[in-house]
C-alpha cells in the first residue's frame, strides 16, 4: 500500500470553516487589478469589494499617502460609492480615513470593543500585518442613523506603516449569539465523540477477538478465513479482513472478491512496519490500498501460545460513510464537519473539494485569516470552541478569484479529539451563526 499523498484545510475551510490557512498579499496570488483608482467598478459580490480595495491600494501606492488619504475622506470622492467606502489606520490604531466620520479622523481606536466585545480594529491591523484578507465585526452604518450592525470588510496592508480596507454591511442581525451557537455545537460535538469512541472500540473488540482465535487456529485454513469472516460481516464499514505473516506478507483474506490479494507484501506500510517493531495494535492515516480504495487500517497483532508473535490480522475502514454516519448522528441538518488527520490533511469533509488538502498551508482557504488562528488551535488543543469566517457552502478556486461566493460568513466551530491506538484524528464541526 502506499500513502495517500496530502495536497490542506485548509482548513475550516475551518475553517475552518472550517478553514488551514496562508496569508499574504494580493500580489503574490495574481489578484492584484493595476487598474486606475478613479475608475472602480464597485459591484455587489465580495471579489469586487477585494477589487475595490486593491484599486484604492493602487491609487495610494501611485499618489502618495497625503494625497490618497485626502481622496478617500471626500465623501464626494471615487472611494464612497453604492455604500462602500474606504477606511485606514496606521498601526497604532490611529484613524487616518474614516469619510462618514471624521471627528474620528487622528483619534486612536486600537482598544474599541464592538458589541460582541471583539476589538475590531486590532482585529483589522492583525490581518493587514500579515497581508491582507476579510474580516467579519460590528460597527456603525453611516447609511443607517450611524447603528450597530455586522460588516464584512477586506483590508490590505499599504506600505508597512498604514492600512486600509472596506466593507460591506450585511443589513441583518445575526440569529443566534456565539455563546448559544457554541453551546448547541458542544452538545453535538460530544455526541459524535461518544458514537466514535463507541464504534472505534468495537473495532478494538473484535481485532482483539480475532486475534486470540488466530492465535490458536493459524493464520490460514478454513477455521482462520471463518474467523476473518466473523470480523468482517459483524463490523459496520468495514472492507476487508485479512491476516498478514511476520515478513508482511498477505496470507488471508475475507470476503472473497478480496482473495487477489493474497500474496502479496505489504511490509513497506509504516503502521504494519511499528506493528512488528513494537508488538502492539497500530491504525494507519488514509492509504490508497491494494484493495484499490483509499481508507483506514487497522492491525492487531497474532501470537501464539508462547507469547511469540507470528503475524497479524487487519480490518480495512470504509472512512466516508464511517464518518458521514458518525457527523449525521446528531440529527442535526445545519452543522457541517471535517476529519483531519495528523499531519493536517483533511480525510473527510462536508465539502469533498477539501478532501485531501492539507489544513495547515491550503491555498483553498487564502484571504480568511481567522481560520489560521482556529487551524493552530485545532492542531494543538484536544478539545475547544471558537469561530472564524469563510464562504457559506462553496470552496474557492485558488486559480480564479470570480470563483468565490458571494456570501462570506461567520461560523461557529467546536472540536474535540478520537482515535485508536495512539494514532487520533480532529473532528471539526461548525455551524452559521
Amino acid at each position: 500500500m502506499k500513502h495517500l499523498a496530502g495536497s490542506l484545510f485548509a482548513i475550516l475551510a475551518l475553517c475552518i470553516i472550517l478553514s488551514f490557512v496562508v496569508s499574504s498579499s494580493d500580489n503574490q496570488n495574481g489578484f492584484s487589478n493595476k487598474t486606475s483608482a478613479t475608475a472602480a467598478v464597485i459591484g455587489t459580490k465580495n471579489t469586487d469589494l477585494k477589487e475595490f480595495v486593491n484599486k484604492a491600494l493602487d491609487y495610494a501606492i501611485e499618489n502618495g499617502k497625503e494625497k490618497a488619504l485626502f481622496v478617500f475622506n471626500d465623501v464626494n470622492g471615487p472611494f464612497t460609492k453604492d455604500g462602500l467606502y474606504i477606511f485606514a489606520y496606521d498601526y497604532e490604531g490611529n484613524t487616518l480615513a474614516q469619510p462618514y466620520q471624521p471627528s474620528y479622523i487622528g483619534t486612536n481606536r486600537l482598544n474599541h470593543l464592538d458589541s460582541s466585545l471583539f476589538r475590531s480594529v486590532e482585529g483589522l491591523r492583525d490581518i493587514a500585518d500579515n497581508g491582507a484578507g476579510f474580516i467579519t465585526y460590528s460597527t456603525e452604518n453611516p447609511k443607517d442613523d450611524f447603528k450597530e450592525e455586522e460588516k464584512i470588510s477586506y483590508v490590505t496592508d499599504v506600505d508597512g506603516s498604514w492600512f486600509l480596507g472596506a466593507g460591506r454591511y450585511t443589513n441583518n442581525t445575526i440569529k443566534k449569539s456565539f455563546t448559544t451557537a457554541n453551546t448547541d455545537l458542544q452538545k453535538d460535538i460530544d455526541i459524535i465523540a461518544k458514537n466514535a469512541t463507541t464504534q472505534l472500540s468495537s473495532i478494538d473488540n473484535g481485532l482483539k477477538g480475532t486475534s486470540e482465535v488466530l492465535s490458536v487456529t493459524g493464520l490460514t485454513g478454513n477455521s482462520a478465513d471463518a474467523a476473518l469472516k466473523k470480523l468482517s460481516e459483524t463490523t459496520p464499514y468495514s472492507i476487508d479482513c485479512i491476516t498478514i505473516a511476520n515478513n508482511g506478507t498477505i496470507m488471508a483474506a475475507e470476503p472473497p472478491q478480496y482473495s487477489s490479494v493474497i500474496g502479496q507484501n505489504i511490509a513497506d506500510q509504516d503502521h504494519i512496519k511499528k506493528l512488528f517493531e513494537t508488538e502492539t495494535p497500530q491504525m494507519s492515516d488514509l492509504i490508497e490500498t491494494v484493495e484499490g480504495v483509499d481508507a483506514i487500517d487497522n492491525a492487531y497483532p497474532v501470537f501464539n501460545r508462547n507469547g511469540e508473535i507470528i503475524g497479524a490480522t487487519t480490518l480495512l475502514l470504509n472512512s466516508d460513510p464511517f464518518f458521514s454516519d458518525i457527523v449525521n448522528s446528531t440529527g442535526s441538518d445545519l452543522i457541517a464537519a471535517t476529519v483531519i488527520q495528523k499531519d493536517g490533511t483533511i480525510i473527510y469533509d462536508s465539502d469533498k473539494k477539501q478532501i485531501g488538502e492539507n489544513s495547515v498551508n491550503s491555498l483553498l482557504f487564502k484571504d480568511f485569516p481567522s481560520l489560521e488562528s482556529i487551524i493552530k488551535r485545532i492542531m494543538s488543543e484536544k478539545t475547544g470552541s471558537g469561530s472564524y469566517i469563510f464562504i457559506r457552502g462553496s470552496t474557492p478556486d485558488p486559480q480564479n478569484q470570480y470563483s468565490q461566493s458571494d456570501d462570506i460568513v461567520k461560523k461557529a466551530a467546536a472540536w474535540t479529539t478520537i482515535g485508536l491506538y495512539g494514532n487520533d484524528w480532529k473532528i471539526l464541526i461548525n455551524k452559521i451563526i
